[in-house]
């Protein structure tokens, strides 16, 4: 697979829509580090807000992700979106 001709590239940019976001942390949480350990991580919780945002126009977040690791628990980047 090669690299897209720039016509095509621009072509596909235009048909994305508009970035729209925010920085996110659920309620269940006080803190990033809060929010990917095993006893506070509510996935019910966080697809309900990613709701609620998607809902309201909302079509990308930012959230911190440095906890995860090879020794973090399970819980770790198992969120749902329901998409």
């Amino acid at each position: 697979m090669g690299r897209w001709p720039r016509e095509e590239i621009q072509q596909w940019y235009g048909r994305q829509p508009w970035l729209c976001g925010f920085n996110y942390l659920p309620r269940t949480a006080i803190n990033w580090i809060e929010l990917w350990q095993a006893d506070s991580f509510n996935a019910p919780a966080i697809d309900e807000e990613l709701g609620w945002a998607e809902a309201v126009g909302f079509n990308t977040l930012r959230t911190s992700t440095r906890s995860c690791g090879p020794m973090t628990p399970p819980a770790c980047g198992h969120a749902s979106t329901g998409s």
